[in-house]
């Protein structure tokens, strides 16, 4: 658990560390902190999703074509348009912010293209998001699941991509039925990167499938699962998570939020083409 700081609301003029001793704590008061404490006894969890993984390959997807939210001053917003026009965030409501995937081996230094090579993994930033196109998307899903150019997925990580698209079918229901906006929010995926300990967590789970079946468990696997992992029960296979919610709002109304939707949309079409040749 990690305590909440926000902070006390201290004037402009007052913040030079050789005019203040020691920031004072504030009661009650939720507002820009200027280093200061709320006195509270509220805290925040912090979940680490890679944490059940032996070699976590991990994606960030960006979500929504419009990444600023109304309080963002002129000169955000048009950096934001301007870098949303001149990715794949314009025309699809999506773009790859980083990946990395593991391969083994040793170290390697050098930085290609927005990729580069390090402790085992290929790790691709944020300018290997900006080189693709809404032509060449499908490439960075490829590069994340290990495919080959134009392959269809097969084996493992077929059943990988299967999950997470049933993931994906669910928090699209979800959200087709809230009334929110969520600017510059992502999807943050994982799946076992190590072979042989996706092989093993993929036949676990077939393994406590059949047992539950067998127990009459009447469609409440999913549940027991999640309950069994957080006790050390079947290894992870894979994991999708929404994140990033610091420019995010219910907005009672004004409807579903249609910009977050079409990246959504857009990120299950990437997926479910992935399954077949292209």
């Amino acid at each position: 658990m990690i305590p909440t700081e926000a902070g006390s609301a201290i004037p402009r003029d007052l913040e030079s560390p050789h005019t203040i001793a020691q920031a004072p704590v504030v009661e009650k008061a939720w507002a820009p902190s200027h280093g200061g404490k709320i006195a509270t006894d509220q805290a925040v969890v912090l979940e680490n999703v890679a944490a059940p993984f032996k070699k976590p390959n991990i994606l960030d997807v960006k979500l929504g074509k419009r990444l600023w939210d109304d309080h963002a001053p002129p000169a955000k917003r048009a950096r934001a348009e301007k870098a949303s026009e001149e990715s794949t965030s314009g025309s699809l409501g999506l773009k790859i912010a980083g990946m990395r995937t593991w391969q083994g081996g040793e170290e390697v230094d050098g930085d290609v293209d927005g990729l580069s090579l390090k402790d085992g993994y290929k790790v691709y930033d944020k300018h290997y998001g900006k080189s693709l196109t809404a032509e060449t998307i499908r490439q960075g899903f490829e590069d994340y699941f290990l495919l080959d150019r134009g392959g269809m997925a097969k084996g493992p990580v077929r059943k990988v991509i299967n999950r997470f698209l049933e993931d994906l079918d669910g928090l699209l229901y979800v959200l087709e039925r809230e009334e929110s906006r969520m600017y510059s929010a992502s999807l943050l995926f994982v799946y076992e990167g190590d072979r042989e300990a996706l092989k093993g967590a993929l036949a676990a789970d077939t393994e406590e499938k059949r047992e539950m079946d067998g127990a009459g468990n009447n469609g409440t696997h999913e549940e027991t699962h999640e309950e069994d992992d957080d006790e050390g029960g079947a290894p992870a296979v894979q994991a999708v998570k929404l994140i990033d919610f610091a420019h995010a709002e219910w907005t009672p109304g004004q409807g579903r939020d249609e910009n977050l939707l079409h990246g959504l949309r857009s990120t299950i079409k990437v997926l479910e083409g992935l399954l077949k040749s292209s």
